[in-house]
């Protein structure tokens, strides 16, 4: 929607999104035409018709004060007959009649407003249904007088008025309430100022930020405040704030709460979390049908109603989640209508599963019709860097001015490289085939035969996908669309396809950003993303702005490089609010922590920890590189000193396993926990005070030098050169988790704590380099033979 100086304008398309949707949601599986392939079919029958059709005619018209415009597909002047085209990939009939009822609408939209501006009394409309397998066309015929057309055009268009002026009445009140927007506390802390200062200023020149901020600075409010002051100064529509863990989330909407609480009632700026399905579904083993599920049965007939109430929960206070079961907006009374604050309600989980339950439709599809209507949505960040990102279509679907704000970035690269990769299994094609028709059988066996020359290879990276495998690849995508658009597919039919599809579609996009490999024992060939950047750069170009913040970001040109930012991002990188005095760092170079010498020092290690225990009680953390180090440290603790109280971070641990894990450092407490570098418990947990004086960190953290690893840098270096390269692949990262793990000790300006770094590479000056600058360095020797700091060439 936009607004010219004083009429609303809108699309036929996006009016009947909103006003004629009706019905079930209904997301069984129908397969359709791509985009592309869609619009080759148009522009085929266009070139086809035969004189007297015109093909794309644009038509406008006011009506109930809003400008509607739309563009009809051909039409046929003489015989007064309009055209509505929809490809598709078999019958037709198998769209959802949602699906049909709305193409029905649009086509009578067109037809009012052709009807109207050629002075017709009736109008002939076809909806045309063209199958794309055989170019064979369906025809659903109708012919209705012009006014009865304009009519429910005019009832479509009051709704939507009525909504639109509604929702501009909401960006006015919530642009004025944040113009008055104050800093929530007392006095900034050291630094906050200046952070939250760049992130208005990388809005306000459309520009992307790389910040780096010490914990306890506080980079939540400080980052959140300046985007929401943007909102009205900037003209900012959305802003996105992006998380990696669910941790994260919690601070962000503590922030939020904390800034907007003061806010007048009815003034409030709008704030939806989004979850996953798995997290919001209250029916995880039904279908999202009407057929199978109640809460999809008539959801498009009750969602307007869930969504005003949802809207006027986001805009009120928690009162009006006790209110009627109609979920009407309630008119301010007392307090409330003088303006005074009430209490804040989010549209957290609690929220939108409670407004769903009230009005009898689906949790996670509320909240996704909510994200268009949100000013601030709170989300992992797969919602908008993922190939099929929600917010990032919603962003170009609307043209929004979007403030990108995402936490814990220096999780990205590895995140984006999840996002960007895919693998086949040839085990789905025998899930696949069980029960299969005769006609998909054939299908299967046939493209299966791609798996036989992978069977006589051995594991390895593959320099390129032979041009006749992925022939095959797509010739199977299309045989699988083409009969599931005349049979129901089995759960594991659907996931092979989405499987091939997802695989496909990168790998027709094939470069030197990712690699093959082939795994022979499981058979899996696997398409791996090495260099995010070329995937990530259009999301930075489409953001109006992006800010990326973390503890450790720096050095700032291995974010740039990796994550394809703009070459004229702005950078800051803040000193710590924290003071020496707070922390002890201790190297210990003396105490061998390469593979081969684990063991050897691993009894060394454990009498060290086990002498700071008993000189210093306390709850400490060890970190080491993988579950056989732990394994192995622990055996030695035990036989040293079998009093000592270990808890040990175990594999694959159930989010209650981790909280009890965490739940054993209480404050005053005595206890050593062993736990894996880069793991869940090295970043993102917050142990104040007595909960944790300190910290061991053992190894650097590199990757071990393998295959992929090697190919990484190749690539890296073909790019970057010999030297980034290195530093990209290797130190870089494995640098991060040593300070995201030691950081854990200090965590507000009343801890203090010690850290222990052990390994003999911290030898050398140019990795000390790397470490925070308000550090208290000191040198802290346990001699034991075989510790050689050279393990670590500076460039391989």
């Amino acid at each position: 929607m936009k607004q010219a100086e004083e009429v609303l304008e809108v699309s036929v398309g996006a009016l009947c999104d909103f006003a004629a949707r009706q019905g079930d949601l209904d997301h069984r599986f129908t397969p359709g035409p791509s985009a592309l392939e869609g619009a080759q079919w148009h522009r085929r029958r266009a070139a086809a018709q035969s004189e007297g059709v015109v093909a794309e005619v644009a038509v406008a018209a006011e009506c109930a004060g809003l400008r509607v415009r739309g563009r009809i597909d051909s039409v046929v002047a003489a015989e007064g007959r309009l055209e509505e085209v929809k490809t598709t990939r078999g019958e037709w009939r198998r769209l959802s009649l949602g699906q049909q009822e709305r193409h029905r609408a649009q086509l009578r939209c067109y037809g009012a407003l052709w009807g109207r501006q050629e002075g017709r009394e009736v109008v002939h409309l076809r909806r045309v249904y063209l199958d794309i397998r055989d170019g064979s066309e369906s025809y659903c015929d109708e012919t209705v007088a012009t006014d009865v057309l304009w009519a429910e055009l005019e009832e479509r268009c009051e709704r939507y008025r009525h909504w639109a002026e509604a929702e501009a009445a909401h960006r006015r009140r919530r642009n004025e309430a944040l113009e008055a927007l104050a800093w929530p506390l007392p006095a900034y802390r050291d630094g906050q100022r200046e952070l939250a200062v760049a992130v208005y200023r990388a809005i306000r020149h459309r520009r992307s930020l790389l910040l780096q901020a010490p914990t306890g600075l506080g980079k939540t409010l400080g980052t959140l405040f300046p985007s929401l002051k943007a909102m009205p100064r900037e003209d900012v529509d959305r802003i996105f704030y992006l998380t990696v863990r669910g941790t994260a989330r919690q601070l962000a909407l503590d922030g939020l709460r904390e800034l907007l609480a003061p806010l007048p009632g009815r003034s409030r700026t709008r704030v939806l979390v989004m979850m996953a399905r798995d997290t919001l579904c209250e029916y995880p083993d039904r279908a999202c049908q009407g057929d199978s599920c109640p809460l999809a049965r008539g959801f498009y007939d009750r969602l307007a109603a869930a969504r005003a109430a949802a809207l006027s929960v986001a805009e009120n206070s928690s009162a009006d989640l006790e209110a009627d079961e109609t979920h009407a907006t309630p008119a301010p009374s007392g307090d409330a209508a003088a303006g005074a604050p009430a209490p804040t309600t989010l549209l957290d989980e609690t929220a939108v599963r409670e407004i769903a339950r009230r009005h009898e439709i689906c949790p996670y599809y509320l909240a996704q019709d909510l994200a268009r209507w949100a000013d601030v949505v709170v989300a992992d960040v797969n919602y908008y860097f993922d190939v099929h990102a929600l917010l990032h279509a919603y962003a170009v679907q609307e043209q929004w001015r979007v403030a990108v704000l995402v936490d814990e970035a220096h999780n990205l690269i590895e995140r984006a490289r999840q996002m960007y990769s895919a693998e086949l299994r040839e085990a789905s094609w025998r899930e696949a085939a069980r029960g299969a028709a005769p006609p998909l059988q054939r299908a299967l066996r046939r493209s299966r035969s791609i798996w036989r020359e992978w069977r006589e290879r051995e594991s390895g990276w593959i320099a390129e996908l032979p041009e006749a495998f992925l022939t095959k690849l797509q010739r199977l995508t299309t045989d699988l669309l083409d009969h599931f658009s005349d049979h129901a597919a089995t759960p594991a039919q659907q996931d092979l396809l989405f499987e091939v599809l997802a695989f496909v579609n990168l790998a027709e996009k094939l470069a030197d950003h990712s690699a093959l490999e082939w795994q022979a024992d499981t058979r899996r060939l696997a398409l791996h993303n090495l260099v995010p950047a070329d995937w990530l750069a259009p999301r930075w170009r489409q953001a109006a702005s992006a800010t990326l913040f973390s503890a450790t970001l720096t050095p700032f040109n291995f974010q740039r490089d990796l994550l394809g930012l703009p070459a004229d991002v702005f950078e800051l990188d803040l000193p710590s609010p924290f003071s020496a005095q707070q922390l002890q760092v201790k190297l210990v170079t003396d105490l061998p922590t390469a593979l081969a010498q684990r063991e050897h020092s691993a009894e060394a290690i454990a009498s060290r920890v086990s002498r700071r225990f008993n000189h210093h009680p306390g709850n400490y953390l060890v970190f080491v590189s993988s579950f056989a180090y732990l394994r192995l440290l622990h055996q030695a603790l035990l036989a040293l000193d079998p009093a000592l109280p270990v808890i040990v971070q175990a594999p694959g641990m159930s989010p209650a396993e981790r909280q009890r894990f965490l739940d054993g450092f209480e404050p005053g407490g005595m206890r050593v926990g062993l736990a894996v570098l880069g793991g869940v418990f090295g970043e993102g947990v917050d142990l104040p005070g007595s909960r944790l004086i300190g910290a061991f960190v053992v190894t650097l953290g590199l990757a071990p030098q393998d295959a992929r690893l090697r190919l990484l840098h190749q690539r890296l270096a073909d790019r970057f050169g010999q030297q980034r390269a290195y530093a990209y692949a290797t130190l870089y990262p494995g640098l991060q988790r040593v300070i995201q793990a030691a950081g854990r000790v200090v965590r507000t300006p009343a801890d203090y704590g010690v850290i222990e770094l052990i390994d003999p590479r911290w030898q050398r000056k140019e990795l000390r380099r790397l470490l925070p600058s308000w550090w208290p360095i000191q040198a802290a020797t346990e001699t034991v033979q075989g510790a050689d700091a050279g393990h670590l060439p500076v460039e391989p």
